[in-house]
């Protein structure tokens, strides 16, 4: 995954998990009926919400790499030492 990738996809993650959350998306299913015992509605919220922390998870390495793989370029340059001419 490019250092661009990573950043790009948590950001539409969010997007996505917000709009399914949203009351109006989350009204479609609210229906009276029940699966195991449990309201469709919950079982929506709470399928959402998983896949929403898998989600996460998958991209949280890339961006701890990415996050590595910036403070490392950022050390190996140096210190900024000011030039004193005169």
């Amino acid at each position: 995954m490019s250092r661009r990738t990573a950043p790009d996809r948590s950001i539409a993650l969010i997007l996505v998990g917000t709009v399914l959350l949203l009351p109006p998306l989350a009204t479609i299913f609210l229906i009276d009926g029940k699966l195991a015992g449990v309201p469709i509605t919950f079982l929506y919220i709470l399928v959402v919400w998983g896949l929403l922390i898998i989600g996460g998870a998958i991209l949280a390495r890339p961006l701890r790499e990415n996050d590595t793989l910036t403070a490392t370029t950022t050390e190996s340059e140096g210190p900024e030492v000011p030039r004193t001419d005169g």
